[in-house]
């Protein structure tokens, strides 16, 4: 895929999503086995993809900005 199509994904927000699926996962086997503080690792895990996706929004959005006024 090239960075041009709107479906490109980077590294960083490939690694969110994996992160928010990898939490969801943990936190229904953590209930599923009632191990404690379950809760946590699900508030923790989507808290950190979630500013992960949106920090990676950001910059690409600033990026667009500085070239604009480039050209």
């Amino acid at each position: 895929m090239t960075k041009n199509n709107s479906y490109y994904y980077s590294k960083s927000k490939r690694f969110a999503w994996f992160l928010g699926v990898a939490t969801v996962l943990l936190t229904f086997y953590g209930f599923y086995k009632n191990i404690e503080g379950a809760a946590v690792v699900f508030a923790s895990g989507i808290g950190s993809a979630v500013a992960l996706y949106s920090n990676k929004q950001y910059q690409n959005r600033k990026i667009l900005e500085i070239q604009k006024e480039e050209s």
